[in-house]
């Protein structure tokens, strides 16, 4: 009898570290979607309806989101002249050109009652031949979103900010 308790006992322990796997890898993917579904949102472009479906589901699971690109709104190309255009390029290389905004934080980071860590890069990566500055620009309108999702995120420990700017 001994021995069968022994060997009930490890199964039971054995099945435990099993369902903290299982939710570990659960926590794991939630908060992988949500990080791509914010990477990949275009401001005035994507519909935020899959963010804001998605946060109910994984809103007790998200204990740090690593942002590692935030795509910025895109121009409207269709009301440009040709002039226009070739005066846009010409400030993409200076870096005289309107700013474009990103992603505002405000609208997920109260809803996270974990989140404790928060990493957010200010970029696009893998821009290639698209490349310009503004798609690296953190603009005023980021920095005054990005406060006020802050503040309205007291259990937040740690945040980390990276951008890449050509202004000096």
């Amino acid at each position: 009898m001994k021995g069968i308790g022994r060997g009930a006992a490890k199964q039971d322990g054995l099945f435990v570290t099993q369902t903290n796997m299982g939710t570990v890898g659960n926590e794991c993917f939630l908060k992988r979607n949500m990080e791509d579904l914010i990477e990949n949102f275009v401001p005035e472009s994507t519909e935020i309806n899959e963010i804001t479906e998605t946060l109910e589901l994984s809103k007790d699971f998200i204990k740090r989101l690593r942002i590692k690109q935030l795509l910025p709104q895109i121009r409207d190309v269709s009301t440009t002249t040709p002039a226009e255009e070739e005066i846009s390029d010409q400030g993409s290389d200076t870096g005289t050109d309107d700013s474009l905004d990103h992603f505002d934080f405000g609208l997920i980071i109260n809803k996270l009652p974990k989140l404790s860590e928060l990493s957010i890069t200010y970029g696009v990566r893998n821009c290639g031949m698209n490349f310009e500055w503004s798609l690296f620009e953190f603009t005023q309108k980021d920095c005054s979103l990005l406060a006020k999702a802050v503040k309205s995120c007291p259990h937040l420990q740690i945040l980390r900010f990276a951008t890449m700017s050509n202004r000096r």
